[in-house]
């Protein structure tokens, strides 16, 4: 092409070729605008070769979406992370977990501003009850939500109990709140094979 370019005798001595490429050089930019013409040509058969796969992604964001024990078990991790964050810390919530394995147990259900601890000791079942604003904790304990990166640390945090980690003791919540509490794994196991 820079031979071309540099071509600065009698254009009519030039072959076809030759004569096309120097008029080609004079146009603006017509290394951008042949770049152009092929994706042009080329989109159609690309989409219709990522039609597929792309409205499988669709699909699957939809089924996540709408999934509510999904929603309902992400409400659950935010929840409890929540009062992690405000009242308790994570010190006292695992050594609350500590006391699950033995006869003391402490279950504290939020909603609102409503508060209900229950405490259980053998037979004993002591209920207490907090209403209104001035519900213990601090601004660290409103998370209206969390990142999804996030989850893999519910792995990470560890209970005093051998191989007892924060997602344990989510899942075992999970199921006493509800028997199809988990039921999205069977419903989303198809995911597996999609990833």
């Amino acid at each position: 092409m820079e031979a071309i370019k540099s071509y600065s005798g009698n254009p009519a001595q030039l072959g076809h070729a030759e004569l096309f490429f120097l008029k080609l050089s004079e146009v603006p930019g017509y290394a951008l605008r042949v770049e152009a013409m092929l994706q042009k040509e080329e989109f159609s058969a690309r989409t219709s070769e990522l039609r597929p796969q792309l409205t499988s992604l669709v699909d699957i964001c939809d089924d996540l979406m709408h999934n509510a024990a999904l929603r309902d078990f992400l409400a659950l991790i935010l929840q409890l992370g929540n009062y992690l964050n405000a009242v308790s810390g994570l010190d006292s919530f695992m050594s609350g977990v500590e006391q699950r394995s033995g006869t003391n147990v402490e279950v504290e259900r939020r909603s609102g501003t409503n508060v209900e601890v229950e405490r259980r000791s053998g037979t004993n079942v002591e209920v207490e009850r907090r209403s209104g604003t001035n519900v213990e904790g601090s601004y660290a304990g409103n998370a209206v939500g969390f990142r999804l990166n996030a989850l893999p640390k519910l792995l990470d945090t560890r209970a005093n109990k051998p191989r007892f980690t924060f997602l344990h003791y989510i899942v075992e919540e999970a199921q006493k709140s509800s028997k199809d509490a988990l039921s999205f794994i069977t419903e989303l196991s198809y995911l597996h094979d999609v990833a």
